[in-house]
């Protein structure tokens, strides 16, 4: 019997929740019941107006807010979503709530809020969010990644939008932790709209790959240790090796979605990057 319940847990809850929320919404005026097509009349349907709805969630996230009420606040993210749809032909409405949303990541302390409106950012879709995405993309400490750092990897990759490449390409170099090092390069890869920012991507990302190469050169004797089994200066998800195993496996397919280039060995890349110097714009399969 458990075994049949098991799959239909997740579902359940999910719909539970759906129903505490919408609740929720509906007791602050942000929500509103949905009129049966025979009684709706526009001009009597008692609809609150869009502009009351997302001046009531401002005002109720305040209260939620002040009074630290966890729940509320993650129903009232949670609801952005809807309001953003229900407001699809009125531009300056969705910047609203993108502004919101973008307020309650930066007006909250420790990490949850912050991640649950990065996630809610990316999953609106819209480029007017990227700007609310980049505060987050900056490393504190190159030996760490937090998970506010990892969701704002994950929003830019959703968002590619080319003002969030610097920070991308910080990432990818400075970090000494390979725990943000694929995401940052696989959001990288989507930045196919970032003009000439993508040759800037293409030969960063090979580089990175090419220092820390396994090879006789000198500057390597560090890294030939740490692959024949050596220790790490940083750990087990640092060092040379652990950098180059990530680079060598997550860089050619980044560069074939930006590039739409077939090719999928670092090596090659190396080649091609090298017998392209100053000509980058050939290896990009749409010019």
């Amino acid at each position: 019997m458990q075994t049949s319940e098991a799959p239909l847990r997740p579902a359940c809850d999910r719909m539970l929740w759906s129903c505490i929320i919408t609740i929720a919404l509906l007791a602050c005026g942000i929500a509103t019941p949905v009129a049966h097509a025979e009684d709706k009349d526009d001009s009597t349907s008692g609809e609150v107006p869009m502009k009351e709805r997302i001046a009531t969630l401002q005002k109720t996230w305040k209260t939620a807010k002040s009074k630290k009420d966890a729940t509320m606040m993650r129903g009232l993210l949670d609801g952005v979503g809807d309001l953003y749809e229900d407001c699809c032909d009125d531009a300056d409405l969705q910047l609203e709530l993108i502004r919101f949303t973008g307020g309650a990541a930066k007006g909250t302390s420790g990490s949850e809020f912050k991640i649950l409106a990065l996630e809610t950012i990316a999953a609106l879709g819209d480029p007017r969010g990227a700007r609310y995405i980049k505060p987050y993309l900056r490393q504190a400490n190159p030996k760490k990644a937090s998970e506010t750092l990892l969701a704002a990897i994950a929003a830019a990759e959703a968002l590619p939008d080319p003002s969030l490449v610097a920070s991308l390409l910080k990432i990818v170099t400075k970090t000494k932790t390979t725990k943000p090092l694929r995401p940052a390069v696989e959001a990288l890869g989507k930045q196919r709209e970032a003009g000439k920012k993508r040759y800037k991507i293409l030969t960063t990302l090979v580089s990175e790959a090419r220092k820390v190469k396994p090879g006789p050169r000198p500057r390597m004797r560090g890294a030939q240790e740490q692959l024949s089994g050596g220790s790490s200066p940083y750990g087990r998800e640092s060092g040379p090796g652990a950098r180059w195993a990530t680079l060598a496996s997550s860089v050619p397919a980044a560069l074939r979605t930006l590039t739409g280039q077939d090719v999928r060995n670092i090596g090659e890349w190396m080649a091609l990057v090298k017998n392209h110097k100053g000509k980058y714009g050939e290896l990009f399969v749409a010019e």
